[in-house]
This record gives structure tokens, C-alpha cells and sequence, in this order.
């Protein structure tokens, strides 16, 4: 019968399915990275927080998005391999920045728009557990 699966072989084939590889890793960061300026363009941080307003002296208007010049936020990058994933920083100024953000000084307020929060981390394994499911069953 055609739709019969030798379930031995099938079996000793899924271990090597089941492990994450490095583009799925990738891919989930990304959408990660989407996640955190998607939240940080509409002045939400990763608890959910509305970010402090701007002081008076910026003479910027609320929405509070942290895009001045952009430059921050579009420094942000990935890098995955088959152990892990990293979102970073390819600038070191924007890393800077986005530290005192997320921190806050004592001039300037925290604004927690870099992170993992919880709803995002049942995005990442959502995103995983679809690629793997759909590798295990498209082979």
C-alpha cells in the first residue's frame, strides 16, 4: 500500500529532522527583529508598556518610536548558526544608544524595546516547531 510508512526507518530518519538547523534559527530571528520594531514604531516596549514621553526639550511629538534618524533601528541584525541566533547591533554607536534606551540613565527614561517578552517567545516556537513540522512531514 502506498500510504504505509516503514516506521522503523521512518523513525531512525527523524532524529536528523527534528534538530533545528541554522536557517530555520534565522528565520525566527528575523521575525523576531520584526516584532521588536513593529512594537517599538507603534511607542509599545517588550512588557507592553506605553514608552515615557519625549521631554520637552527634544521638541519631538508623540509617538515616542525611537526612529530620530532611523539609524538604530536599522542597524539591527541577525546572525544564526546550527546552536543559536543572535540579534544585534552592527554598529557599536547604535548599540550604545539602544542600551541607554533600554536601561534608561539618569537623563533619559527606559524605554524596554529590546528583548524577548513572553508573547514572543511563543512566537519563536511557533515559528520553529512550523518548520520543523513541515520538514518532518514534506520528506
Amino acid at each position: 500500500m502506498g500510504t504505509l510508512v516503514d516506521l522503523e526507518q521512518w523513525l531512525g530518519d527523524l532524529t536528523s529532522k527534528v534538530n533545528i538547523q541554522a536557517d530555520e534559527l534565522q528565520l525566527a530571528a528575523e521575525n523576531q527583529v520584526l516584532r521588536i520594531k513593529e512594537r517599538t514604531a507603534e511607542g509599545v516596549g517588550v512588557d507592553g508598556q506605553v514608552f515615557a514621553p519625549y521631554a520637552p526639550a527634544t521638541k519631538k511629538t508623540a509617538p515616542v518610536n525611537l526612529r530620530k534618524t532611523g539609524e538604530m533601528m536599522d542597524s539591527i541584525i541577525v546572525e544564526a548558526n546550527e546552536n543559536q541566533a543572535r540579534i544585534g547591533f552592527s554598529d557599536g554607536d547604535a548599540a550604545e544608544k539602544a542600551s541607554y534606551h533600554n536601561q534608561g540613565t539618569r537623563y533619559l527614561p527606559q524605554r524596554y524595546f529590546f528583548g524577548v517578552g513572553i508573547q514572543d517567545r511563543e512566537e519563536i516556537l511557533a515559528d520553529i516547531r512550523g518548520s520543523v513540522f513541515r520538514r518532518i512531514n514534506n520528506a
